[in-house]
């Protein structure tokens, strides 16, 4: 049972897809009918353990100067659901959040939450969305307090070709 738990199945190579390198453009909304602030970046997007797990390592650069962050992304056979985590270069905390694929597979939807400013519990919905092999998005959603929810985030990614390395004479990498 532990084997079949520990395979990876259609969910890990669908997020697979996402394995490359990608540009990324964000806008960001700090409360609702504030504008959008907005940010440009790039995005590597690596499998590990297998296939069993992605991680994406972000760079970009905001108003207030560089910012980095690094997602893992993952989906658990027994529970039966994804699962993602996010730490950046702008917080000391971890953000986890557990979710579920519409019946088509492109759209997963994750909840959870997050401690916020002055110690307050802010509930997170994200929705990652696959357009195609070459772009996908990503929204973020808050709900403070008793306040309605509103979206606090929007990235669209688009993967970027990468540069053939050299072959050396036996055809091999490098020279």
């Amino acid at each position: 049972e532990w084997m079949k738990l520990g395979t990876p199945g259609t969910e890990h190579a669908e997020i697979c897809k996402n394995v490359g390198n990608w540009e990324a453009k964000m806008k960001h909304w700090l409360a609702p009918g504030m504008p959008p602030g907005e940010m440009t970046g790039s995005s590597t997007i690596k499998s590990i353990f297998d296939g069993r797990y992605v991680v994406e390592d972000f760079q970009g650069t905001t108003p207030m100067g560089p910012f980095t962050g690094t997602g893992l992304l993952g989906y658990d056979n027994a529970r039966k659901e994804y699962f993602s985590t996010w730490i950046d270069s702008m917080s000391t905390g971890i953000m986890i959040l557990r979710g579920t694929a519409d019946a088509t597979g492109k759209i997963v939807t994750f909840t959870g939450e997050v401690v916020g400013p002055g110690g307050k519990t802010v509930k997170m919905r994200t929705v990652a969305t696959t357009i195609d092999d070459n772009s996908h998005t990503f929204e973020m959603f808050e709900t403070k307090g008793g306040a309605p929810e509103f979206k606090s985030m929007e990235m669209t990614y688009t993967r970027t070709k990468q540069r053939q390395r050299p072959r050396g004479p036996s055809g091999g990498p490098g020279g």
